[in-house]
């Protein structure tokens, strides 16, 4: 993910079952950034850099979806270069 400077990255779902278009619910910051702070809200994220930062920052995301079966827990890692 890309985001300018003073611009507030787009929300972002992430998809357990991506060929059933199931989306995760429950997600939670498991590790916020060094130089900013991400937001959940109605199931999707985003990034908002501090003032100023200019690099690559990095956060992790935890969330399940529910499908047939027991939930599907997730985690991931997102890289994020601010310019």
């Amino acid at each position: 993910m890309t985001v300018g400077r003073n611009s507030l990255a787009c929300g972002i779902q992430i998809y357990g079952y991506p060929d059933r278009h199931i989306p995760a619910t429950n997600l939670v910051v498991a590790e916020q950034p060094r130089s900013g702070r991400v937001i959940i809200k109605d199931n999707s994220f985003a990034y908002v850099p501090a003032p100023g930062y200019v690099g690559i920052d990095r956060f992790r995301i935890d969330a399940e979806a529910v499908g047939r079966g027991p939930p599907l827990r997730m985690t991931g890692v997102v890289d994020v270069t601010v310019r």
